[in-house]
């Protein structure tokens, strides 16, 4: 499976992927959004960092080629 790694400004919600697919957002990625927000994570950085280094949870999988698109820091793009 192909991965995909963007930074927090640049998502800008489900798109068209490069073949011609669609994006669908993970309803898993919002549980852990949730989860990790509700215990007092203490900036959305962190939940971000959790959901992709603990849980390996693309926000987004295209529909048609499985491209999965994970959103994290934009300071972790940089690295």
């Amino acid at each position: 499976m192909t991965s995909k790694f963007i930074g927090m400004r640049e998502d800008k919600g489900t798109s068209v992927c490069n073949c011609g697919g669609s994006l669908v957002y993970q309803d898993e990625w919002d549980r852990l959004f949730d989860y990790y927000d509700e215990h007092n994570t203490p900036s959305h950085d962190l939940v971000y960092n959790r959901i992709h280094n603990e849980d390996n949870q693309p926000k987004y999988i295209c529909d048609k080629c499985s491209l999965e698109v994970f959103v994290i820091p934009d300071y972790a793009l940089r690295k």
